[in-house]
């Protein structure tokens, strides 16, 4: 097999990384490593759907792979044995599922252009972060740990969804098979809750541009400085596009069963009203267990815009009572929400929130990691 780096990826990949914010600096051209004390082997992607979701929302490392190429078969191997020491997460998914992505209208134009390259030879280690393709290589590597361990920024961040074997010497990630087993399964979590430890738990959604925004401009740069303990990340993903389905029973299940969710979790601590009245949480929201008290923190998710007195805008709910103090600058008429003035408003307000909600969420993480 072919084992030189990949010589057909534009230059562009690695430029679109070279921004001076505090996130870059901290990450430089690596992705941020997940483990799980569960993983002594990869984890499968089992359709292009998976992939795409991974790709485009996750830092991650996925291996091309086949299961006609011997090549593939020694690297699986080293791979698992890596694995099994580092608890690391990393995908593999098979050349025939990848080919469906290459080939789809989304990797020839739009947001996700070229997000997948053309691959020659297989085995091919591909690394995904924030919708990009940072790196490639064809073929293993001359000391696969060394180079994989250069290639992660380990900030002891934990997955806390469930892995099940598929038998095959690896793993699927437990998703939403059917409607009784929504969401991820809960398995290992609710086994770190049942130690009565200090525990943190980050819930979070890997679509949503808030939970993005918190962990680059929080989350990310505060563990880079400190040496905190393990935080879990828990993916809310069947959730959240089970409550979003085209569907109305299936949506009406997913706002019941998130609420439920919330509810046993903490995430109620923020309370917000779902379409159907019921009691949920939001997403991201970082919950400290500490024996039976639980402690919140919210990042943004400040809703319903209400009109003042004067014709400004201030929000109607906040986790933060200081951003419900905010006021816009611009005022709008009465009954109005579409026109520039309240679109203008409505951007006031959620700069004036940003500093705020940065600097409470940091504070928390200080008090609380």
């Amino acid at each position: 097999m072919n084992k030189k780096s990949l010589a057909f990826l534009p230059a562009f990949f690695l430029s679109l990384f070279s921004c001076n914010t505090p996130y870059e600096d901290v990450v430089g051209n690596r992705i941020l490593a997940y483990t799980n004390p569960a993983l002594d082997s990869y984890v499968e992607i089992q359709t292009s759907e998976e992939l795409d979701s991974i790709a485009r929302f996750d830092d991650a490392l996925v291996l091309v792979k086949s299961d006609t190429c011997q090549e593939c078969e020694k690297t699986l191997g080293q791979l698992r044995d890596f694995i099994a020491e580092n608890h690391y997460l990393i995908y593999a998914v098979d050349y025939d599922i990848y080919r469906i992505n290459y080939d789809s209208i989304d990797n020839r134009s739009g947001p996700y252009a070229m997000l997948y390259p053309q691959i020659r030879n297989v085995p091919t280690f591909l690394y995904f972060r924030d919708g990009t393709l940072l790196d490639a290589h064809v073929g293993n590597y001359p000391s696969l740990e060394e180079t994989l361990e250069s290639k992660f920024l380990d900030l002891s961040l934990v997955v806390a969804n469930d892995f099940i074997p598929s038998g095959r010497g690896s793993y699927y990630r437990d998703k939403a098979e059917t409607i009784d087993s929504l969401g991820y399964g809960t398995s290992f979590l609710d086994s770190c809750l049942a130690k009565d430890e200090p525990l943190s738990v980050l819930f979070s959604w890997r679509r949503c541009q808030d939970c993005q925004e918190y962990k680059k401009d929080v989350l990310i740069p505060y563990l880079a400085e400190s040496e905190p303990s393990p935080l879990l990340v828990y993916e809310l993903d069947g959730y959240y596009l089970l409550k979003r389905d085209d569907d109305p029973e299936n949506r009406e299940t997913g706002l019941r069963l998130f609420s439920e969710f919330s509810k046993k979790y903490g995430l109620d601590g923020y309370p917000v009203e779902d379409s159907l009245g019921n009691i949920a949480g939001v997403a991201p929201t970082l919950v400290c267990y500490r024996g039976t008290e639980r402690s919140l923190s919210v990042y943004r998710n400040d809703l319903g815009a209400v009109r003042n007195g004067d014709g400004t805008l201030s929000y109607s709910q906040s986790f933060y009572p200081e951003v419900l103090a905010l006021k816009s600058k611009t005022t709008v008429e009465e009954g109005d929400t579409i026109s520039d003035s309240y679109r203008k408003a409505m951007e006031e307000l959620h700069d004036m929130a940003g500093p705020i909600e940065k600097e409470e969420a940091s504070a928390f993480l200080k008090a609380n990691l």
